[in-house]
């Protein structure tokens, strides 16, 4: 699932994901630093905000091969949130950002092998896997190699993992619609909680 930032769709892949009726696990992906309060606090409030019952895995700190094995190895009879590729792919970023000025095409190169072996994983899984990919590209192109660099390399990855799924929705507005079912019969108004 894509949308823009704010857009609902972590609210409604939580949604999806209560009512698949199998065990949870919910792979988060972001960094924590310690320097930025209001990046931790941000993360305070979304652990705060997961059910309890969900297996929480923080993958942040892992290789790609680490999480690719993680989610090769999900039985069939879980869901698995991913939340979200732009956070990891941000991640993947930030620790190439000072060889991208100098060799920026095999960095993006290497980027894009890392989110083919990701889309890999995903696709052959055995879990139900829900994945929040954000969506990017609406707008001017960044002045910033890095900020192109991630828009191109998650783009692709999004595209990819789209055209491979049972289920593809944009969320805008809290309204998410199945960009598979090409009618409105995909529009899903959220709930007072899910759109806090």
């Amino acid at each position: 699932m894509t949308g823009p930032v704010r857009s609902g769709k972590s609210s409604f892949a939580a949604s999806l994901a209560q009512r698949s009726d199998t065990p949870i696990t919910y792979l988060a992906t972001a960094h924590v630093d310690p320097d930025d309060a209001e990046w931790c606090e941000r993360i305070a409030r979304h652990r705060a905000q997961r059910p309890a019952h969900w297996v929480i895995v923080e993958t942040a700190t892992w290789s790609v091969e680490q999480l690719c094995a993680f989610v090769r190895d999900r039985p069939s009879g879980e869901t698995v949130l991913l939340e979200s590729l732009g956070t990891w792919l941000g991640g993947r970023v930030g620790l190439r950002a000072a060889e991208m000025l100098d060799e920026y095409l095999r960095v993006e190169a290497m980027l894009d092998d890392e989110a083919s072996m990701l889309a890999d994983a995903l696709i052959a899984g055995a879990g139900r896997f829900i994945v929040v990919c954000e969506q990017v590209g609406w707008d001017v192109v960044p002045p910033m190699p890095s900020a192109r660099l991630f828009r191109d390399v998650l783009g692709r990855l999004g595209q990819r993992l789209a055209r491979a799924s049972d289920q593809a929705f944009l969320v805008v507005s809290g309204f998410a619609l199945d960009l598979r079912s090409g009618s409105g019969s995909g529009l899903h108004s959220p709930t007072a909680a899910e759109s806090a």
